[in-house]
């Protein structure tokens, strides 16, 4: 019997925080363009950095494309490779304003909802691969409480919500800088582009083996 392909939805984000350039949009948009349409669909889009309307415009998205996974890329400029997450917790707060110039002061996201809520993606393969190329990958147990780790929670509790699509797998992975960031923040780690491309590509392709 001939395998079924597979639909994958990836999203990147917009830049935020006074940066030009965000890489998590920046590789899936390069992905997207070499991809090989013989491992499976690959739908990419940018979303804002907004607590509101980043999940909204995805659910949308995942309503109208019924994907078979869900990923969500972000980036964590302090991290030393690409860390898929393994939970978001019911939480927001961060110092520095969204998009939509809202700061999250310290409050739960769904205020009846879970404390945490689990990756649904194969996130140890995921690094396993990742590593194989040679690029530097860990398995992430914090997506802190900003933009990213709402993201996650909200898509995850919908998902789990609503049994229609509960056959999604979803999560999140978080990229470093890319190199041209850091020109003016010495000691902070980066990759190149291609490197976080290649990454998430070897994330993508265990995908197809489940």
């Amino acid at each position: 019997m001939e395998k079924q392909t597979i639909n994958i939805l990836a999203t990147g984000f917009m830049p935020f925080n006074n940066e030009t350039i965000n890489p998590s949009y920046e590789a899936l948009k390069r992905l997207s363009q070499n991809w090989d349409p013989n491992k499976g669909k690959l739908t990419v889009i940018e979303l804002p950095v907004s607590y509101e309307k980043a999940p909204r415009i995805l659910i949308e998205h995942i309503q109208k494309l019924r994907p078979d996974y869900v990923i969500f890329v972000g980036q964590a400029g302090s991290r030393q490779g690409i860390t898929p997450e393994k939970i978001a917790v019911n939480w927001k707060e961060a110092t520095i304003k969204d998009s939509e110039g809202y700061t999250a002061a310290g409050e739960k996201i769904r205020a009846d909802g879970e404390d945490g809520l689990f990756t649904t993606l194969p996130i140890k393969e995921m690094v396993q691969n990742i590593k194989k190329r040679k690029i530097p990958a860990s398995v992430s147990y914090s997506a802190g409480t900003y933009v990213c780790n709402t993201l996650m929670y909200c898509v995850l509790d919908w998902i789990r919500q609503n049994k229609e699509f509960s056959n999604i797998q979803a999560g999140f992975i978080h990229v470093p800088y890319l190199t041209e960031q850091i020109l003016d923040k010495p000691g902070l780690p980066s990759l190149s582009l291609e490197q976080i491309t290649q990454g998430l590509e070897a994330a993508f392709e265990v995908l197809n083996r489940q």
